[in-house]
Order: structure tokens, then C-alpha cells, then sequence
């Protein structure tokens, strides 16, 4: 009965209707019974040989565009071109240039430079006009000014031994600038304790640094030096002034001598032996002098 239900259904759908029908068939079937035969099976038996290939249908429509693929490597660089043409040329400039600009600060001083060599003398230049006339009057020396001082330093040493003979030394104030003729001052001489002790006699003022005269005083100031101090002379004292000339307190114009003697002295009969008491002798002294005109001197000596 089932191969004439098969020839019946080959003749109404041919032979691969018939193998495409129990296909589907058997295929439901196939996962219940995997070891039944199949519908290619039956239509081995039952259906004939293909037929001829048919003819090549016509083309498909176009498909839609693929997504874009993933860039590829750079490839080589290619040789270089041929030089192009040269371009036209340039504009000139217009106006012949800008206005020029403002100057720049000044820049440092450079080092100086090498001294040149020295140049050719010079001519002679006119001579001078005559200078004023002097204030010596001709031929005439000059005196000290009035009220005009000046200054100096003086030192004396006297040296006598035991019972020896007395002893005398002179101190020499020498002005510079001779005094006027008839010019009289008085003479001062300033102990170094006075000095010390500020109590200066008339007429002097200052110290042994910077001494002053009044006008018409000559002031001999005692130095207080290394071995010349007053408390250090033995048996030796000052003793007076003398001109130049030897005669006692007369003012000569160019300087004046101070006088120091042992304290044992005769001048008529000089002594040759003095006594144990007054001896040895022993002085040395230093100081500063200055000595100032009158204020109504003449000022040219004749």
C-alpha cells in the first residue's frame, strides 16, 4: 500500500516535489528517530536523473555599500618634481626711503687711548704786561708786616761735671723775616709748668703746639719732651735774653738769644770749680718761640 501511495504522489508532484515533500517530512521525524531513513534516501529509488541546467537568470539588484576598510600603509615618496618657473618680480620701494629716525642716547666712554707722541714747540707767545709795583719799594728788604707773627723752635743742652766748672748755653730765636728798624717787643719766657697749668704770663697765649704773641711780644714757650722736662734739670736755669750783639733785654731785628746758666755762676770771675752742692749740671731743653709786630711798624727797612 505505501509504495502505491508513493507512485500516486510522484505522478501529482514529480519526482522532486515527491524527494522534497518526504524531505520535510522525515525531517521533523529525524531528531525522534536519528537512524530512519531519509527523504534523499527514498528519492534515490523513486525519482529519475536531473535534468538539463537551466539557463542563467537575470542579474540581482545591487547590494548596499560595505562598511569602509582600514587605511593602508603610506607608500614610498615619490621622486622629486622639476624645478618650477622663476616668479615675476618684486615692487620697488616707493618714496625713495622713510624718514630717518631719532638719534640714540649716547653710548659709554670708551677706554682712553694711548698717549700720542709729543708735538712741535710752539712759537713764542706775546710777553706779558708789567706787573704792579712792589711793596718793597725798590732795593730795599722786607721786615715783618705789623701785626704779622711768625714762628720757630729752640733747644739748649748744658753739661757740667762733679766740682766741675760752671756752665752757660744759649737757646737761638732766629726770625726769618727780620723785624722793622725801631721795633720793639718784649721778651716772655713760659715755663713749662705755666704752660701746663694754663696760667700763661701777659702777652702769650696758646701752647707749645700752636703758641701766640700779642703784638709787640716775643714769647720763648719750655717743651715738656723725653729728658726735657724742668723737673729733670739739675742745677741749671734760665736766665735772661740777649740781642745778637750780647747787650741784656735789647730787641734785635733778626733774632734774639735766651740764655741759660748753672745755678753756681759768676760772669765777671768765672767759676772753676763749683761746689759739691751745686754740681753736677745738668740740662736739656726744647720748646717753641713766636714773635709778633707791633701794629704800627713801618714795614720797609732802609
Amino acid at each position: 500500500m505505501f509504495p502505491g501511495m508513493l507512485f500516486r504522489l510522484a505522478g501529482r508532484f514529480g519526482c522532486v516535489g515527491l524527494a522534497m515533500t518526504l524531505g520535510l517530512a522525515f525531517a521533523g521525524n529525524a531528531q525522534a528517530q536519528p537512524h530512519k531513513a531519509t527523504a534523499s534516501s527514498y528519492c534515490k529509488y523513486f525519482c529519475g536523473p536531473p535534468g538539463p541546467r537551466g539557463p542563467q537568470g537575470p542579474r540581482g539588484p545591487q547590494g548596499p555599500r560595505g562598511v569602509t576598510g582600514a587605511t593602508g600603509p603610506t607608500g614610498p615618496a615619490g621622486p622629486t618634481g622639476p624645478q618650477g618657473p622663476t616668479g615675476p618680480a618684486g615692487g620697488t620701494t616707493g618714496g625713495g626711503g622713510g624718514p630717518t629716525g631719532p638719534t640714540g642716547p649716547t653710548g659709554p666712554q670708551g677706554v682712553t687711548g694711548a698717549s700720542g707722541p709729543t708735538g712741535p714747540a710752539g712759537p713764542t707767545g706775546p710777553q706779558g704786561p708789567t706787573g704792579p709795583p712792589g711793596s718793597g719799594g725798590g732795593t730795599a728788604s722786607l721786615c715783618l708786616p705789623p701785626s704779622t707773627s711768625e714762628y720757630g723752635a729752640w733747644s739748649v743742652s748744658l753739661l757740667s761735671t762733679l766740682e766741675g766748672p760752671q756752665a752757660t748755653g744759649d737757646a737761638v730765636v732766629s726770625y726769618p723775616i727780620p723785624l722793622c728798624e725801631g721795633e720793639v717787643v718784649k721778651h716772655v719766657y713760659v715755663t713749662n709748668a705755666e704752660v701746663k697749668t694754663e696760667t700763661l704770663p701777659t702777652g702769650c697765649i696758646g701752647s707749645i703746639l700752636e703758641p701766640v704773641a700779642e703784638p709787640g711780644y716775643l714769647c720763648v714757650f719750655r717743651g715738656g719732651g723725653a729728658g726735657a722736662e724742668e723737673t729733670q734739670d739739675k742745677n741749671a736755669k734760665f736766665f735772661n735774653f740777649r740781642s745778637v750783639l750780647g747787650a741784656e733785654d735789647l730787641t734785635s731785628d733778626t733774632g734774639e738769644l735766651v740764655v741759660f746758666r748753672s745755678t753756681e755762676y759768676n760772669e765777671n770771675t768765672p767759676i772753676e770749680k763749683l761746689t759739691a752742692a751745686k754740681s753736677p749740671v745738668r740740662m736739656t731743653g726744647e720748646g717753641s718761640w713766636v714773635v709778633t709786630s707791633n701794629t704800627t711798624a713801618p714795614t720797609v727797612r732802609p
